[in-house]
């Protein structure tokens, strides 16, 4: 019969594997999470460019357009 003891050293064993195995699994996670955090902030980045970009490429024209309007004495009325 198993003492109570026994049933605690089990538990501890049961406890230590367990632990390890799931140690196993969530390194290679831990690094997928690093790596995805990493392409996320480049990938933001890279957004942010292009909208800063297109962003000063619509000013740029616009500003062109209102000068050829008033050039050409165009006027639309506001909405």
């Amino acid at each position: 019969m198993l003492t109570k003891d026994d049933f605690q050293q089990i538990r501890g064993i049961v406890r230590e594997e367990v632990q390890a195995e799931i140690r196993i699994e969530i390194d290679p996670l831990k690094s997928d999470v690093k790596t995805t955090k990493k392409d996320a902030s480049k990938i933001r980045q890279d957004v942010d460019t292009l909208i800063d970009f297109f962003d000063h490429e619509y000013v740029e024209l616009r500003q062109r357009v209102e000068n050829i309007e008033s050039h050409l004495g165009i006027t639309y009325p506001s909405n």
